[in-house]
Order: C-alpha cells, then sequence, then structure tokens
C-alpha cells in the first residue's frame, strides 16, 4: 500500500495528499507532521520493519471538509485520494486523486461567505500587455482584462485586485519567482501564489482548451484573438478548472470582459477610507457601508451588490436604468413586497448548479435547484410589463426549459411527508422516464444530470 501511496504522491508533491483508507483519509510522512501541527490532530505512527515506523494522521471522510478547508486557509494545497475499486483479498484497492483544493477552488458551503466570490487569479504577463482573468468556481464567473501601459504589474493590477479580490493566483514556472509578482501578490496582498507545471502557451493548444468550454461562435465574440496574453490566461485558468476538478466544469458559462472604461477604478486606499467593507478601527463589516446598503434577499443579489459597489458604473444610461427599476419598485409597495418575499425562498442556485455540476451534489441539492427554478419562474410571472427595460428584458430572456428542469428532476427525487429526501424514483413515474435516477441509487456522482438537462436542452443559465 505505502508504494501505491509513493507512487500518487510523486504526481502531487506540491499538495498534501489525503489518502482514502476506509472511514479514514490518512496523511504520511512530512504530511503527517504538517497537518498534525495545522489541524490540532494526533501524530501516530505505521510500523514499516527494519526501517522504523511511518508518521501518520487521519481524519474521518464525513467530517474531512472541515479539514480540508483549515489547511486550505493556511496556504497548502490539498489531493484527495479515494477508492476507486471495492476493498478485496486479491488485490490492492485501486486508487486515484478525484479533485485538487486549493483556496481558489473551494465550493464546501460552509467554507464560504455565502454573499461574496471567492476568485482566483490567472496572470499572462508580457512585453507590453498583461492578460488576467479571475475565476469563480463556485459560481461559474469568469471576468477576462488586458492591462497595459508603462506600469503593467503597478497601478492597473492593484485596481484589478481591488475589484475582484482574488485569493489565490496562478502564474506560469517561468513567473512564479519574477520580483515584482511576488512584491504586488505576496507581499501587498498576501495572496497566495502557485505556479502551473502544466502551463501551456501554444495558440493551437490554448485554443482547444477553451473551446471545450465554449463554441465557436461564443469565441469569436470575445475576440480572444486580438489579446493573445488573455487568451493565454483564460486558456490555462480553464486547464487549471479541469486539472483540480478532473474533468471539464460544465457550468462554466460567463465569461465576459471586465473593462475599465465602464467602470470606476477604486484602489484600497478609497476603498478602506470610505469603509466600503470594513469599518476602519475593528475591521468588522457590520458598521461598513456595504451592510447599510445590503437588503438582499438572497447570496447571489449580495454578491452582486459587493460586485457593484466594487466596480461603480460610470455609464449614465446604464446608471439610469437601475433607478428605473428602483423607482418602480418604491412606487408599487405591493410588487416590491411579492418580489421580496419570493427572493426570500430562493437558494442560492449558483453554487448549488456548481456542486452538482462538478460531481459533489446530491439529491437534497437538486431538490433545492428544483425548488429555487419554480420560484423564479413565480417571481418571472408576478413582473408585470413594466416602463422599465431591464425588467422588460429580464422576463424576456427568462428560459421556459427550465421548468422542464424541474419537473424532470420531480420525477427522480422526492420529499416525503417529514421532510425527508426520498432517493427512490418518486411515485408514479418509472425508471425510463428518470434517466438519471439510476445513478443515485447506485451512489454515483450526479453530474450526469447534466447530460441529461444538455440533451433535454435545458438552460442551466436561467
Amino acid at each position: 500500500m505505502m508504494h501505491q501511496y509513493m507512487q500518487i504522491k510523486r504526481e502531487y508533491e506540491d499538495c498534501l495528499l489525503f489518502f482514502r483508507l476506509g472511514d479514514f483519509y490518512e496523511l504520511f510522512l512530512e504530511d503527517a507532521k504538517i497537518g498534525a501541527n495545522v489541524l490540532g490532530i494526533t501524530l501516530t505512527a505505521r510500523p514499516r520493519g527494519k526501517d522504523g515506523d511511518i508518521p501518520m494522521a487521519g481524519v474521518p471522510y464525513h467530517a474531512a471538509e472541515g479539514y480540508i478547508a483549515k489547511l486550505v486557509s493556511a496556504g497548502y494545497k490539498v489531493a484527495i485520494c479515494e477508492q476507486i475499486t471495492q476493498p478485496n483479498t486479491k488485490e490492492i484497492v485501486h486508487r486515484e486523486v478525484v479533485r485538487i483544493v486549493t483556496p481558489g477552488t473551494l465550493i464546501d458551503e460552509s467554507s464560504l461567505r455565502p454573499k461574496e466570490h471567492n476568485f482566483f487569479l490567472v496572470m499572462a504577463p508580457g512585453q507590453h500587455a498583461c492578460g488576467v482573468v479571475v475565476v469563480d468556481i463556485g459560481t461559474g464567473d469568469i471576468r477576462l482584462a488586458q492591462l497595459e501601459g508603462e506600469d503593467l504589474l503597478g497601478n492597473s493590477l492593484r485596481s484589478f485586485l481591488d475589484t475582484f479580490h482574488p485569493v489565490e493566483c496562478i502564474v506560469s514556472p517561468d513567473w512564479y519567482s519574477d520580483p515584482t509578482i511576488i512584491e504586488r501578490i505576496v507581499k501587498e496582498r498576501s495572496i497566495n501564489l502557485f505556479p502551473y507545471d502544466a502551463w501551456v502557451s501554444d495558440k493551437t493548444n490554448l485554443q482547444e482548451i477553451i473551446n471545450t468550454y465554449i463554441n465557436e461562435g461564443e469565441y469569436s465574440q470575445l475576440r480572444l484573438d486580438e489579446s493573445p496574453r488573455v487568451l493565454e490566461a483564460l486558456g490555462n485558468a480553464l486547464s487549471y478548472v479541469t486539472h483540480t476538478q478532473k474533468g471539464t466544469a460544465p457550468h462554466i458559462k460567463k465569461i465576459s470582459w471586465h473593462s475599465s472604461a465602464d467602470h470606476m477604478g477604486l484602489d484600497s486606499a478609497t476603498i478602506n477610507n470610505l469603509e466600503l467593507f470594513e469599518h476602519a478601527r475593528d475591521r468588522s463589516t457590520k458598521r461598513s457601508l456595504v451592510s447599510l446598503l445590503d437588503e438582499t434577499m438572497t447570496a447571489m443579489g449580495g454578491r452582486l451588490l459587493r460586485q457593484w459597489v466594487r466596480a461603480p458604473l460610470v455609464s449614465v444610461v446604464e446608471i439610469q436604468e437601475r433607478h428605473d427599476v428602483v423607482d418602480i419598485l418604491l412606487k408599487k409597495p405591493l410588487l416590491r413586497k411579492t418580489v421580496r418575499k419570493t427572493l426570500s425562498q430562493l437558494y442560492d442556485l449558483e453554487r448549488l448548479v456548481s456542486r452538482v455540476s462538478l460531481g459533489y451534489g446530491g439529491p437534497k441539492d437538486l431538490i433545492n435547484i428544483s425548488l429555487t427554478v419554480g420560484k423564479i419562474q413565480e417571481l418571472f410571472s408576478a413582473l408585470p410589463k413594466s416602463e422599465s427595460a431591464t425588467i422588460n428584458r429580464l422576463v424576456a430572456n427568462s428560459s421556459p426549459e427550465a421548468s422542464q428542469l424541474a419537473v424532470l428532476i420531480g420525477k427522480t427525487i422526492s420529499i416525503d411527508n417529514s421532510g425527508s429526501v426520498d432517493y427512490s424514483i418518486a411515485s408514479g413515474s418509472t425508471e425510463s422516464s428518470t434517466p438519471f435516477a439510476h445513478s443515485f441509487r447506485r451512489r454515483r456522482k450526479p453530474s450526469l444530470i447534466l447530460s441529461v438537462a444538455k440533451r433535454k436542452k435545458v438552460d442551466w443559465a436561467l
């Protein structure tokens, strides 16, 4: 078994390896010493004959997420190695790494702040431009920007970091030891900086990676060929997602440009002096400006509000559109009350879809998706035709296929009278009508739902 462990560990030398042994994840050798120190767990030993003992430390698999989050918050990467085959007496259990958890790829809800994004940053510096991309794997959001000018890694980068506040930065091995990168990312911001050993520079390979996530039309619309540094950053960001999740992330579709011309840049001094997100004295969020503004009813709305505060609009037309919506809801208290009541019943759809997409969700996540989709359809029905172009556009862009998704989930999973999730096929349906019901019976990853949704042309973006 230790031979198998060492083989896998050699592939993930930069990670702490959580090695599944029955009901525990075990850490060995130097990893065990680090784990015992950071997690405050007992350091034990495994006999290895004449060579002495092997240091080891373990945590229960059912409570692993909390321990993993603690290690990640301390700046470590964790590779999760699972048992793939059933134990038997004839041969050793086959194991493989199923995901890598880093500060920027955490998706466990208990480890994330509901109303804040968890971005990781990918940088591709060049002589005259620097491509920067931020990714929130928990919501599927990706923002692109190209930094230009003489001070590429100076004020332009600082402004971008102030806007998105990433928790992790990925660069090529060549740039990992660059003193300017270290100064801006590590010393000034205390952002976790990691090299990506599988960094890709070839344009054709980058295009192939990107085209596994978006189609050719979307690729052309982004005009990435005109910004080679951004193309390199985006390609490697998506490659990094695939590498850490051990597969593509089908929910990642929202790729857009962030333009400094469309938003007012706020530097860290301004953000701190205005106490936008933290009180100046005690760093408490309770007495900040955003805490006073935040009357949002959902985690999704809270994240959007914080992005609006970090990057205020400069377009008079767009500002007026927002004001029009506010004006309508102020003048119609009954409509406002209905909207707020409906929103209060929504789950965090973005993060639910992400969990299911990546194969970490369970039946209860699907039930919550179904309930949320149904409430969103109610919300659209409650919104009358309005003089607000924003409201009309919102209703017009609603997806009728989303209702099909709710019905499809309802045919597969039901909730009994006590409120417990019934993992079996719902009453009155047949297995042929529930294409993913069998996956739960076999305890497989529910990512099969996405393939079903795609075949039935269900719009996950709603």
